[in-house]
């Protein structure tokens, strides 16, 4: 029988520290931390996507509603599942209240009914709770990955789904939601665009029910389209992620949706200013470059397509100052809240009385009690007045905060990472102003990403630096090395 001290490094090694993990039979391969990861973020978000697919063949039958809940459901069943027994996310500290203070809203005197209101918190609480249950499956920095390449391969296939639909009208698009279309109008600018060959087409759906919803497709493909080109050795992948930047513009742009065209602008800013502060001259400038040509070539093929009508679409953007802009289009709605909403709402005005909870589950209200919502302020003012508005904001700034952190002091593969989920989450800042985007799948997104985020960076940290900067074959010689001086 072999004593400790006949056998093979590589075995001596792994007797010697039960805690790491070393391959055998590739014991070139840095040994690593014997960690307790997960890969349930994964297998949740394709499950979300597939739901969300679902809907183009199911929209219009009776499945509609379980493909619904089926997302929320689910991330609700996670959160039962995984306890966070590891590091959360520090924004699970304000929203562990999210229940608590929207319960209030089932005793206000204004609610619609029970079931519309339970269906509200439930909601709220589904939306939020990757930022829990993540932190029991503690996902290393491969699981994140591969969360954010599920998510762009979803977006990207929506753009590139929007450009068929352009080109082959009435084709390659599922059933449009029967609430939009029941509730829509078919004038140009409203569901239709008119091209430059004359045709006049809906606006390019991608993998949505809605009308312009490629267009959400194509913001995420360019922002997490970055990510990958920044972070992916491949040149496949990488040629993949810049033809996702053009279809994604291309959809934007012929989905005549400008508020995704102001947040691709506002994300490459940020992102390019986050590269700029790291000190990364070499990526600004090859980052400057590429963007250079996306909108050179992008905006040419769209506008070439798109025509006049797509092109004074657009010139209003630049007709006055950004200001005054908003102003005319969503700046309404930040005027009602502050003037009118807050003084009228402080403690709430009550449960299920909006959205989708009011369609599904709400009673018919009489005149004057249903209220209609444009932006997630006001969201979160009629559910639970200024207490939500505070807690909220408060963990949605939170998230934020850290992932800028996280950007200018990491210098490895999660720092620049960071910096391109900062710039998401400044889109999402700036979506916040224009629709309600925690009360719908984007929002579960953005928590699942932070959250994931977060582990990841503990993740890393956990295992230790010289193993993970020396080269693979330098940690075994170092290793060899060390076993046979003991010897």
């Amino acid at each position: 029988m072999e004593t400790d001290s006949q056998l093979h490094p590589v075995l001596q090694y792994m007797s010697a520290n039960p805690h790491m993990s070393v391959d055998p039979r590739r014991p070139w391969r840095r040994p690593r931390p014997r960690l307790d990861y997960k890969p349930w973020p994964v297998y949740f978000i394709w499950f979300a996507l597939a739901c969300q697919v679902g809907l183009l063949f199911l929209g219009n039958t009776p499945l509609r509603l379980p493909l619904r809940i089926g997302v929320y459901g689910s991330s609700i069943v996670m959160l039962y599942l995984w306890k966070p027994k590891y590091r959360a996310h520090p924004s699970l500290q304000m929203l562990k209240w999210l229940p608590v203070v929207l319960a209030v809203g089932l005793i206000h005197p204004m609610h619609n009914n029970f079931l519309a209101g339970l269906g509200q918190i439930l909601l709220y609480v589904s939306i939020a709770a990757p930022i829990s249950w993540v932190a029991g499956c503690r996902p290393s920095v491969k699981v994140f990955e591969r969360v954010v390449l599920a998510l762009w391969i979803y977006n990207f296939a929506s753009a590139a789904a929007g450009v068929l639909q352009v080109y082959f009208p009435g084709h390659f698009q599922g059933t449009m939601s029967s609430i939009v279309a029941d509730r829509g109008t078919t004038k140009l600018g409203a569901m239709r665009v008119m091209l430059d060959n004359g045709w006049t087409v809906t606006r390019p759906m991608g993998l949505t029910d809605t009308p312009g919803g490629a267009a959400t497709g194509g913001l995420y493909a360019i922002v997490l389209g970055v990510g990958i080109l920044l972070t992916n050795k491949h040149w496949a992948m990488r040629g993949a992620a810049v033809g996702g930047m053009l279809l994604g513009l291309f959809a934007i742009i012929l989905s005549q949706v400008r508020v995704d065209l102001v947040m691709v602008a506002v994300c490459t800013i940020v992102l390019m200013g986050v590269l700029a502060r790291r000190g990364d001259w070499t990526r600004v400038a090859g980052l400057g470059s590429v963007f250079t040509v996306v909108i050179i070539v992008g905006g040419s093929w769209a506008f070439a397509i798109g025509g006049q009508q797509t092109l004074k679409r657009f010139s209003s953007l630049t007709e006055s100052n950004p200001t005054d802009v908003y102003s005319a289009n969503r700046g309404y709605f930040i005027t009602e809240l502050l003037h009118e909403d807050l003084p009228r709402y402080p403690f709430g005005a009550g449960l299920g009385r909006w959205g989708m909870m009011n369609f599904y589950f709400g009673h018919d209200d009489e005149e004057g009690h249903r209220l209609w919502v444009e932006i997630m302020w006001t969201a979160w003012v009629y559910d639970g007045g200024i207490p939500l508005l505070l807690l909220y904001s408060s963990a949605f700034f939170l998230a934020i905060w850290f992932s800028w952190k996280l950007a200018i002091h990491r210098s490895d593969r999660v720092g620049l990472w960071s910096g391109v989920i900062f710039a998401y989450n400044a889109a999402a800042l700036a979506g916040s102003f224009v629709f309600p985007l925690f009360v719908v799948q984007t929002g579960l997104e953005f928590w699942l990403i932070n959250a994931c985020l977060f582990s990841a960076s503990i993740a890393e940290i956990s295992e230790p630096p010289e193993q993970r900067r020396l080269p693979r074959e330098q940690v075994f010689l170092q290793r060899r090395a060390e076993l046979l001086a003991r010897r």
